[in-house]
């Protein structure tokens, strides 16, 4: 089983990517939310913490240039 907890760690970081694909450029917006994480493990009896890195999530909207956004 795992289980663990989280809460924001910091203030929201703003996205703004372009990126060219085989068909067209794609463009991708919106917001990143760090995250500090509590992770565990338990098998077999045993209980093993996990370590998490550059949790996040976010809220982001990804489009082609000439269509609706």
């Amino acid at each position: 089983m795992i289980s663990g907890s989280y809460e924001r760690s910091g203030p929201p970081k703003r996205v703004h990517e372009v990126y060219d694909e085989p068909f067209g450029q794609v463009v991708t917006k919106g917001w990143n939310y760090p995250l500090k994480t509590d992770v565990t493990a338990s098998t077999v009896g045993r209980r093993v913490k996990l370590t998490c890195h550059d949790s996040f999530p976010h809220k982001l909207t990804t489009w082609r240039p000439g269509t609706a956004e």
